[in-house]
C-alpha cells in the first residue's frame, strides 16, 4: 500500500519507493558471567556464535537512485508513518497530515485517505488543509455524477463526517457537524469565514 500510494504522484514525478537493505551480523560471546566465580573468559571451544539481522530502509527514486531519508524533503518523513498506519490499522488517528507538504501533495493526501477507506481502513483526521478537504469533496461530486474514476477513489457523502471545532473566549469549544451534499459541497455555512481567506487576500475590499 505504501509504495502503491507513493507511485501515484504523491510527491510528483519522483515516484519514490521504499526499499529495504539487510545485513547479517554475527557476534561472538567472549565472556561468561557466573554467579559464583564472576566473569570469566570462555575457552575457544565454548564460544557462542550469535547471528542477527540489521535492516535499513531507504528511498529509491524514478531513476533508481538510493536516497537516505535525510536527503529528501521532510514531508516524506512525516507521511510515511501515516501511510503505514493506514495500511496496518483498522482505524488511524492522524493529526495534520498536511505538514511540510506542497499544496498539490495535500490534495493527493485526500485521495490516500479514500484509498485506505475503500480497503476497509478508517481514519479520524485533524486538519487545517483546505486542499485535502476540497479533494475529498471533488471525489464525492465525481462519484455522484457517475464519472469514470478509480474505484478506490469513489466516495459517498454519508461516508464523510466533517466536524468543525469552534473555540470560544470562555475556554469552551463548540463542535459543529458540517453536512456534505451529494454534489460535493457543504449544506451548512462555515463559521467565522472559514475557507474565505483566498478571497480576502485577492481583493482589497
Amino acid at each position: 500500500f505504501v509504495n502503491s500510494v507513493l507511485n501515484r504522484n504523491l510527491f510528483g514525478f519522483r515516484r519514490y519507493q521504499v526499499k529495504p537493505a539487510m545485513w547479517k551480523i554475527t557476534t561472538t560471546t567472549l565472556l561468561d558471567r557466573d554467579a559464583d566465580s564472576g566473569t570469566e573468559f570462555l575457552d575457544e571451544d565454548d564460544l557462542d556464535q550469535v547471528s542477527a539481522f540489521k535492516v535499513q530502509l531507504f528511498l529509491e527514486d524514478q531513476n533508481g537512485r538510493r536516497l537516505d531519508f535525510e536527503e529528501v524533503g521532510s514531508g516524506i518523513s512525516y507521511v510515511l508513518p501515516i501511510l503505514a498506519s493506514l495500511h496496518a490499522a483498522k482505524t488511524s488517528w492522524i493529526a495534520q497530515p498536511e505538514l511540510h507538504l506542497h499544496p498539490a501533495a495535500q490534495c493527493e493526501m485526500g485521495d490516500v485517505f479514500l484509498r485506505a477507506f475503500n480497503r476497509g481502513h478508517f481514519s479520524v483526521v485533524e486538519t487545517h488543509s483546505e486542499h485535502l478537504l476540497l479533494r475529498v469533496l471533488k471525489r464525492i461530486r465525481q462519484t455522484t455524477r457517475g464519472l469514470e474514476i478509480d474505484d478506490d477513489l469513489k466516495c459517498a457523502p454519508e461516508a464523510v463526517s466533517v466536524l468543525y471545532f469552534d473555540p470560544h473566549e470562555d475556554g469552551s469549544t463548540q463542535i459543529r457537524q458540517m453536512r456534505v451534499s451529494r454534489l460535493g459541497d457543504f449544506k451548512d455555512r462555515w463559521p467565522h469565514g472559514f475557507f474565505e481567506e483566498r478571497g480576502r487576500e485577492l481583493f482589497d475590499e
